[in-house]
């Protein structure tokens, strides 16, 4: 297992980078970073790689995982959304691949949330076709895309494993499957058994604590950790995990006492 942690989430810079934050995660020890896709895109090319893609090649630590594809302006329905949105993803996979980043999370919950009067069929073939030609896209950058279940606060579409499992059928490519988020899948109470039988289409996994979505602080804090993780363990998922959470704090000492957490509960979940 590779250990990681979302520097947007912690971020207390204005632009939600969170590149100040590097000298503590290699210190602390983390495997790689996470870096949001469109807080990336904000910057132009030429502040992008000198602001970004610089400070990260000299921190050590690869950004292996990103999120937060895209924000409250793009959508993934309609032709002229999608015409849009495909050519923000060619312009994100190129930035993706000069971090070195081989998974992308897809949350974006307004960009896939169907508006009133619209058919939730309809609007789910849309996103298939999006996605099937977004992970051609990616399928070309070396890159693999992971649906993430978001709950029904963020959006309206794929607000389960069920569905999300059943969008990443639908779609049919090799490079997209699914992120699950601890903090997502327990807020719609669904259960962990179901998560060993998927183990093989998730590509990457999100934690927190719950209580107020942070860094966890103690392996005892939430009952609910083991089983998550055991379920994922069971079914042969071993490859990363990431922090995503929020940081009020040291935020130094908070990712370093993290790290030995999520360390303890991955061993802890052993089956």
């Amino acid at each position: 297992m590779k250990y990681g942690i979302c520097l947007n989430m912690a971020a207390k810079d204005p632009e939600k980078l969170g590149i100040s934050l590097l000298p503590q995660i290699a210190e602390a020890g983390y495997d790689y970073v996470e870096m949001a896709v469109m807080n990336s895109m904000a910057l132009t090319r030429e502040a992008f790689r000198e602001r970004v893609a610089a400070p990260i090649r000299n921190s050590g630590l690869p950004c292996l995982r990103m999120n937060s594809f895209c924000g409250a302006d793009q959508s993934f329905l309609g032709k002229e959304n999608q015409k849009r949105a495909l050519e923000y993803t060619k312009e994100a996979l190129e930035r993706a691949v000069i971090l070195g980043a081989r998974v992308i999370v897809i949350g974006s919950g307004i960009a896939r949330s169907v508006g009133p009067g619209q058919d939730l069929a309809e609007a789910e073939r849309e996103m298939t076709a999006f996605f099937r030609d977004a992970a051609d896209l990616a399928q070309d950058a070396g890159i693999e895309l992971a649906l993430e279940g978001l709950n029904r606060q963020e959006t309206n579409m794929y607000c389960t494993m069920d569905a999300v499992m059943r969008q990443v059928g639908a779609v049919g490519k090799e490079n997209f499957g699914a992120l699950v988020d601890y903090f997502h899948f327990s807020l719609g109470n669904e259960d962990p058994e179901s998560l060993a039988g998927i183990a093989g289409q998730i590509r990457h996994v999100h934690i927190a604590r719950m209580i107020g979505r942070v860094i966890p602080v103690i392996a005892a804090e939430d009952r609910g950790y083991v089983p998550f993780l055991r379920a994922l363990r069971r079914g042969g998922y071993d490859r990363t995990l990431s922090i995503e959470a929020n940081c009020q704090g040291d935020f130094g000492r908070a990712a370093k006492n993290g790290l030995r957490v999520l360390k303890e509960i991955w061993e802890n979940a052993a089956v």
